[in-house]
């Protein structure tokens, strides 16, 4: 048994890449990076510090749109990079935003980017048999 009428149909990952900084972004407030459009399904990413944060106390990043959280707090004060997870369809246009929460005093440095992999449903570049 197979399923009932197998897409043929076959696409590239689509990738968004956005650089930011740490003047970029409000503490606690989410920020968008990038515009996905409806029918954009996200499968992963990364989110990739290039300059540490440095407000004293403590920096995290977090990643998402409101319904999908693709990377949860992160800690920022550290190079290096974090895979994000996948989520669910967008029925219409929205953003993936970053969300940076900072504690102690006001950064004077903190600098990456998102890279955000995504596909389109319903979506096809050739035809595998």
């Amino acid at each position: 048994m197979a399923i009932a009428n197998i897409d043929s149909g076959r696409q590239d990952v689509l990738v968004a890449v956005q650089a930011f900084d740490y003047s970029e972004l409000v503490d606690a407030t989410a920020v968008p990076a990038v515009n996905v459009p409806p029918g954009a399904i996200v499968v992963g990413g990364q989110l990739v510090i290039t300059t540490v944060f440095n407000s004293a106390t403590s920096d995290t990043i977090a990643v998402g749109d409101g319904t999908n959280a693709y990377l949860a707090a992160t800690d920022v004060t550290a190079l290096g990079a974090t895979a994000l997870g996948g989520g669910l369809p967008y029925s219409v246009s929205d953003t993936v935003d970053l969300t940076w929460d900072g504690t102690g005093a006001v950064p004077t440095t903190g600098a990456g980017y998102l890279v955000l992999e995504y596909v389109i449903d319903g979506r096809a570049c050739e035809v595998q048999d």
